[in-house]
């Protein structure tokens, strides 16, 4: 009876008849065609009828298939389940049927049905995707479609209580829920760049989410409602990857394939941990439970063989030797069978759970499965929570145990407290390097330690919004800026945080998901930094820096752009005072130099005029506020002296846009030229950008193509290399300055773009 699962053994019966709405489906309608994606006709079904698909070999060997209605009768299955079809208008309702059969399915067209059935949920890493087979007809629809350039789908569970199936994805370095009826993709966790999450197992009733990862080695719990996070095992694993969970003793079990292959098991807080097995394994990729019987169950891809042994160690046995052809990856059980994943075979397969032959369980219509997953109804019995009510008294995270007790443990950066619930911690921020308590670069204190920075990796208004808050402005308007924006911090100080991931609600950035505390893999130049929305506050977008740019200001709650009208250098002269930079030297851009404003944000300031010492843009004469004629092509930018002692200009043309490069290094009292040597599009771009014009499209003119310098004029600069990012020429590698082989007839020039 065990394979009465299997294709060889699939029954229909014609018993039952499918709940049915009064509106008819409109179903792909084709006779004979070699693929079913392209039926483009279609076909308005009768009351009672469902959609279908059939294939059929013509004698030539070539496969073709027939669509339309077909009455809902033949379309019942047995056990009585039906399932639910989707319809060419993407209906997703009851009153759109199927037909169930292996062979006469319309599956292009099909979604989830009742979720009371038993099924299959899996990820298919070579197609990006996430399916689910129904166990009773072995027919499978598609979840979630996953960009294949970004996403590799591995590990996968299911929660019962709220219909979700999890998945993590390795490429990305994400935890991701979907609906089980495929309605859309949440993030729910973001993990280090150093993390690969290779297993994941679900307590549904706990709401708890244990993984595996064997990029840092360490087992890690997730609660999926809070998403408060913790690591429960960091000691003694190589390569993790299968977990498995007892949700009645509350246990875990999972397999390392490091340089010491073995099989573990614990309590969920990681206490009562041993071996179960550490001999005869080579690549245990998979690993299954079937508490019911007390026996575990695991796949080797170095061995190629599927083992089972009771969880008391006795009667180890080998179910299926799959030879040097196979690669075991996921394992699943059931009350009936055991389905598995090889990474050659392109279809699930199974085999029953004494052992035996294994067969294909369903179509071979994929490409690389990975972890799977069987799903068959609640497991019933599950104990006593001691977590349920209350979350157990915990502040953070209750693990429940057997007997109705539990452990609370705190998210990384608190302390668990003596009474065993309450967990203390503390973080301090502070803004540097931006002139103004309320903007700059984010260093974080840890409990009172010393003070670090934050990575700009994954760093978004969310955490710039907690930071802020943490600061006492406004949650909301805060502007995140990354690339150092605000400049480097000192070597000597260390990157405290890395992956932040804020919800935006968080009290304190230590509330927040992130990397292992002081675990990094950035630099200096990645140093987070934030802007936060107060009155009248101005910052400059539109470039990777923070001395030129599209000016934007924060006026009535919102961020908004000033027109160009009447803008002009003694106005540029104030913006770049706001923005601690000197006022000499200032220069602006109308036109959206730097690019337009958001199409939503408002136009706050027109016909700005300034004396140029004012200490705000607001103290300037301009029209009332959010009243103006322009448009965002209007709207302005500056320029700003970042280094107010060296200066660049363009002279020999008759525009503002070429000519030959001449650069002061006392703050404009004398000028020379640069020598054309090594100078390309990069050198170019970095002048171009200083004068506050684009990089892009910038182009080098040498031999004195504007005409030679004055002989009276030093060659200041030769040899110069650039990387093309650099906000100064004097940033770039160059002789020393004043030191030349070369002669005004290789004085260099460029062209720049707006």
């Amino acid at each position: 009876m065990a394979f009465m699962r299997s294709v060889t053994a699939f029954v229909l019966f014609n018993v039952v008849l499918i709940p049915y709405s009064a509106d008819c489906l409109v179903c792909s309608h084709c006779t004979g065609v070699a693929d079913p994606n392209a039926c483009r006709s279609t076909q308005l079904c009768s009351p009672g009828q469902s959609c279908f698909q059939r294939s059929r070999t013509t004698q030539s060997g070539t496969v073709t298939y027939d669509m339309g209605c077909m009455d809902t009768q033949i379309c019942a299955v047995n056990l009585g389940l039906p399932i639910v079809g989707r319809s060419i208008t993407k209906r997703e309702k009851s009153d759109c049927q199927q037909c169930c059969s292996v062979d006469n399915c319309n599956e292009n067209l099909c979604t989830l049905g009742s979720l009371t059935q038993s099924f299959l949920l899996f990820v298919d890493s070579r197609n990006s995707a996430v399916f689910r087979m129904d166990l009773a007809t072995q027919s499978y629809v598609l979840i979630e479609s996953l960009n294949p350039v970004v996403t590799n789908p591995v590990a996968i569970d299911y929660d019962y209580v709220h219909q979700n199936v999890y998945w993590t994805d390795v490429l990305s370095k994400l935890i991701v829920r979907g609906h089980v009826g495929g309605a859309g993709t949440t993030i729910i966790e973001s993990l280090s760049s150093s993390s690969t999450a290779d297993g994941l197992a679900i307590d549904p009733e706990s709401r708890l989410l244990f993984y595996t990862d064997t990029g840092t080695d360490v087992i890690a719990v997730l609660n999926i409602d809070t998403r408060k996070e913790t690591v429960i095992i960091d000691s003694g694993l190589d390569q993790p990857r299968a977990i498995t969970l007892d949700v009645k003793q509350r246990k875990m079990y999972w397999t390392d394939w490091g340089s010491h292959p073995k099989i573990e098991v614990s309590n969920y807080d990681g206490t009562n941990r041993r071996i179960l097995v550490d001999s005869g394994l080579q690549l245990p990729n998979a690993v299954a439970l079937d508490p019911t019987d007390a026996v575990i169950y695991w796949a080797d891809a170095g061995t190629a063989q599927i083992e089972k042994m009771n969880l008391d160690g006795s009667n180890r046995l080998t179910l299926s030797n799959g030879g040097s052809t196979s690669h075991y990856f996921g394992l699943a059980v059931d009350d009936h069978a055991l389905y598995y994943t090889d990474w050659n075979r392109n279809s699930v397969m199974t085999l029953p759970k004494s052992g035996g032959t294994a067969v294909p369980f369903g179509k071979p219509a994929f490409g690389r499965l990975n972890d799977i997953h069987a799903y068959t109804g609640p497991q019933s019995n599950t104990g006593n929570n001691a977590c349920v009510d209350g979350n157990g008294g915990c502040d953070h995270i209750c693990l429940p145990l057997a007997g109705n007790s539990r452990t609370c443990v705190c998210q990384q950066g608190y302390t668990l407290q003596t009474n065993g619930k309450s967990c203390s911690g503390s973080a301090s921020v502070r803004l540097t390097g931006g002139n103004s308590t309320s903007k700059g670069r984010v260093e974080v204190s840890l409990n009172g330690g010393s003070w670090g920075t934050i990575c700009d990796d994954r760093f978004g208004p969310e955490e710039a919004n907690i930071i802020c808050s943490m600061l006492g402005f406004q949650r909301t308007g805060a502007i995140a800026k990354d690339k150092s924006y605000f400049g480097q911090a000192q070597s000597s100080l260390p990157i405290v945080l890395d992956d932040l991931d804020c919800i935006g609600t968080e009290g304190s950035i230590l509330e927040c998901s992130h990397s292992p505390l002081g675990s990094t893999d950035c630099s200096h130049n990645e140093d987070a930094s934030v802007i936060c929305a107060s009155e009248g506050q101005v910052y400059l977008s539109g470039t990777d820096n923070n001395y030129q740019g599209r000016v934007e200001v924060f006026l009535n709650g919102r961020w908004g752009t000033i027109c160009d009208d009447s803008f002009g250098q003694n106005e540029a002269k104030v913006v770049c005072g706001m923005l601690g930079f000197p006022r000499n030297g200032s220069l602006s851009r109308g036109a959206s130099a730097f690019g337009p404003g958001v199409e939503t944000e408002p136009i706050h300031l027109d016909n700005v005029q300034c004396a140029g010492t004012e200490a705000s843009i607001l103290d300037c004469q301009h029209n009332r506020v959010d009243v103006s004629d322009c448009g965002h092509s209007e709207d302005v930018g500056v320029l700003c002296q970042a280094d107010a002692s060296v200066k660049v200009r363009l002279t020999g043309s008759s525009s503002n846009l070429e000519g030959r490069v001449e650069i002061s290094v006392d703050n404009g009292a004398t000028w020379g030229t640069v020598c054309d040597d090594n100078f390309g599009t990069a050198e170019a771009g970095v002048v171009c950008a200083m004068m506050g014009f684009s990089r892009t499209g910038a182009a080098a003119r040498g031999s004195a193509y504007y005409g030679a310098g004055s002989s009276s004029q030093n060659i200041l600069l030769d040899d110069v290399t650039c990387t093309g990012s650099e906000y100064s020429i004097m940033q770039c590698q160059h002789s020393v300055v004043g030191t030349s082989n070369c002669a005004h007839s290789e004085d260099v020039g460029v062209t720049c773009q707006r």
